[in-house]
């Protein structure tokens, strides 16, 4: 991930709190720094760009496997060494596995 993210929009594609991509899907960590967010990205228009919708909400570490895994079709090893629970994430020292697109 790029050190370039600086968008406080939670909907925006440069989102500074996200945490992992992997296509069209991505997680990342709610402003207020409470809940993960499990985000699917919506088909760009050329000037605009792509937004991101939510699709769901978790406080905890494995609710958001579950979905991820639901929802993705993929097994959540680049997830599994998030904290337990979102609150727990220190976005200063953060740094994701790889990031997949």
């Amino acid at each position: 991930m790029s050190p370039a993210r600086t968008s406080h929009r939670e909907t925006s594609d440069d989102y500074r709190g996200e945490l992992h991509r992997l296509g069209r899907w991505r997680v990342a960590l709610c402003r207020d720094r409470q809940q993960f967010l499990l985000q699917r990205q919506r088909p760009g228009k050329a000037a605009v760009g792509a937004a991101w919708d939510c699709v769901a909400y978790c406080v905890t570490l494995p609710a958001l496997l579950r979905l991820w895994r639901r929802d993705t079709g993929d097994g959540g090893a680049d997830l599994a060494h998030l904290p337990e629970r979102a609150p727990m994430l220190d976005l200063g020292v953060w740094h994701p596995a790889h990031e997949t697109t």
